[in-house]
C-alpha cells in the first residue's frame, strides 16, 4: 500500500531526502538518472528532480502497466542475472538507482558492481533492499518477514556493499536503515488506527503500510563517484 501523495508532499519521502542530502548542491542541477527495476512507478521519482534524462532497466514490463513506461527517455530491458548491461552507457549518470532490486537476485553484488562503472564523475549511487531485521519481523501486507515475497533470493550485507563500493573506488557516504524521523514518528499511527480497524478485523493481517521507518525494514547504502 504506497503513501498517498498528499502524504509524500508533506513528509517529503526518505529516499528522496537521502539522495538529495549525497547531491548537495548537484540536486538542482539538470540530471541524468538510471533507474534499475523501475517498475511502473518513475513519476514518484521523476517529480523530485530536474530531470535532463531518466533511463530504466527492467526484466519486463509490468502486465497492465505498460502504459507507465511511456514516462521514461529510455527502457532496457534486461535480466540482470545474466553478467552484463547490455545497451546501458558506462559513465553516463548523474543518479542510479537501485531501489529492492539485489534481493531478488543470486549475483546482486556483480550487479552492484557493474552498476558503478555507469555513474559519471560526481555522480550518487542509492541502493537499498531489506535488511536482516526483516527475518524475526511478523508476516504482513506488503511485506514486513523476508520470506512474504517468494521471489526473494537473499539478503545482502553491510560488509558486501561497502566493499564492492570501496573496491569501485566510491566514496560511501551513508549506511543504515532507510528512515526520516519525520515519517517513522508521524505516520505510524495512522497505520495502527488502518490496522486495528480494518486489516485486523476484515484482512485478518496486518498491513506494512506506514511501518517501515519505525521497525527498520529497509537497509540503504549511499555512495558518490569522485570527480
Amino acid at each position: 500500500m504506497p503513501s498517498p501523495m498528499w502524504i509524500k508532499k508533506i513528509i517529503k519521502p526518505a529516499r528522496i531526502a537521502r539522495i538529495q542530502e549525497a547531491l548537495g548542491q548537484r540536486k538542482h542541477s539538470p540530471l541524468r538518472i538510471l533507474d534499475v527495476g523501475c517498475g511502473p512507478h518513475v513519476m514518484n521519482t521523476k517529480a523530485w528532480f530536474n530531470v535532463l534524462e531518466y533511463h530504466g532497466v527492467d526484466r519486463h514490463m509490468w502486465p497492465g502497466f505498460e502504459h507507465l513506461y511511456a514516462n521514461l527517455d529510455k527502457l532496457f530491458l534486461i535480466d540482470l542475472e545474466t553478467p552484463e548491461l547490455a545497451g546501458v552507457p558506462d559513465g553516463h549518470y548523474d543518479l542510479i538507482i537501485l531501489s529492492h532490486v539485489i534481493e531478488h537476485l543470486s549475483n546482486g553484488l556483480e550487479v552492484v558492481e557493474l552498476i558503478t562503472r555507469k555513474l559519471a564523475p560526481g555522480g550518487c549511487l542509492y541502493i537499498e533492499s531489506p535488511s536482516k531485521r526483516t527475518i524475526n519481523l511478523p508476516s504482513a501486507i506488503g511485506f514486513m518477514n523476508f520470506y512474504d515475497d517468494p521471489t526473494h533470493k537473499r539478503l545482502y550485507f553491510d560488509d558486501e556493499i561497502i566493499h564492492i563500493l570501496q573496491k569501485s573506488y566510491l566514496q560511501v557516504l551513508y549506511t543504515g536503515y532507510r528512515r526520516t524521523w519525520a515519517r517513522a514518528i508521524l505516520i505510524p499511527p495512522l497505520s495502527i488506527v488502518l490496522n486495528l480497524f480494518y486489516f485486523l478485523p476484515f484482512k485478518r493481517r496486518i498491513s506494512s503500510w506506514g511501518l517501515w521507518e519505525l521497525l527498520g525494514i529497509a537497509r540503504v547504502w549511499v555512495a558518490i563517484r569522485g570527480s
